[in-house]
């Protein structure tokens, strides 16, 4: 029973320990992969995987477009 009972403490320990790495789900998720060609415009494109796209808003990574005040704007 006790060798039971070490193998299920050593296993759920050996699974909390792995899970422990960091994992990005997108490639260009990871900053160390920003300056690679997959990360890069037009090939990232394709497949929505440009870091502005993975980050879905959490990072701005566009730079900020400043218009004059009174030009294109909706409201009157």
């Amino acid at each position: 029973m006790r060798a039971l009972i070490a193998v299920l403490v050593m296993g759920a320990l050996g699974v909390g320990l792995a899970s422990c790495e960091q994992y990005y789900l997108y490639p260009c998720q990871d900053p160390a992969n920003w300056e690679t060609a997959r990360c890069q415009k037009p090939l990232c494109e394709v497949n929505q995987e440009c870091p502005e796209h993975v980050f879905n808003g959490q990072k701005n990574m566009e730079p900020e477009i400043k218009k004059e005040p009174g030009k294109n704007d909706c409201v009157k």
